[in-house]
């Protein structure tokens, strides 16, 4: 991807997450990292140092959008939070959803 090496980017810290983070950190992007765990930040900043740590629980929309006014616009938006609700699609309130 072209914009990687100056691009900014915004995604969740763990599992998979964290291996995308080491991937895209090595190749020189900006990248805002966000998790509701102030442990998962801070062991991120230790092995990568310019990363930008937003914690925030996402379910909670009024503390996200205040958590991520301060972001500059980003390039890329990486969504690999991961919820199993089993039910129906059509089934979920959007309680569920919002998860």
């Amino acid at each position: 991807m072209p914009f990687i090496n100056h691009g900014k980017l915004l995604l969740n810290v763990v599992g998979i997450g964290r291996a995308v983070v080491a991937d895209l950190y090595a190749r020189g992007a900006t990248i805002y990292a966000v998790s509701k765990n102030p442990d998962n930040l801070k062991s991120l900043k230790v092995d990568f140092p310019g990363v930008i740590p937003i914690c925030v629980d996402l379910s909670n929309w009024e503390e996200t959008g205040k958590a991520l006014e301060p972001v500059e616009s980003v390039n890329c938006l990486i969504n690999n939070a991961a919820i199993c609700l089993p039910s129906s699609m059509m089934d979920i309130n959007p309680e569920e959803f919002d998860k």
